[in-house]
């Protein structure tokens, strides 16, 4: 797991490539919206399969990789993950992802398409929210 927030960040163009050979990306984010006119979102959280099936990959049990974008950083360059999350071709899987993706299309100016909700998916199934 690692934190970042410099623009042009090899890492957030790494991830964004690993979410598009996973065809998948995980999306959460935190955000503060008490006492403010605007929500304001202070982080943004992503996961993302690094394909690894190799049994010396340091967790086997958890191959993925997790990343940690401060989006109050005033040199984030955003537009890697941008360009995935507006990509029809990688699923964004977020739960109970309303707000979570007005956010992210108003800090990224992006539109987020080939959205899964396991909240919604969840209700569909029959299963409690």
């Amino acid at each position: 797991m690692s934190a970042q927030g410099g623009a042009g960040s090899a890492s957030l163009r790494s991830l964004a490539g690993g979410a598009r050979a996973a065809g998948r990306i995980a999306l959460d984010t935190e955000f503060m919206g008490e006492g403010r006119y605007r929500t304001l979102l202070c982080l943004i959280q992503l996961a993302v399969s690094d394909g690894s099936e190799n049994p010396a990959h340091p967790n086997p049990a958890h191959p993925e990789r997790i990343e940690l974008v401060d989006p109050l950083a005033e040199d984030l360059d955003g537009s890697p993950l941008a360009a995935v999350l507006a990509d029809p071709q990688v699923q964004v899987v977020v739960h109970a992802g309303r707000q979570d993706i007005a956010l992210m299309r108003r800090r990224l100016n992006t539109e987020v398409s080939n959205v899964l909700d396991t909240q919604v998916a969840a209700g569909f199934a029959g299963m409690g929210a």
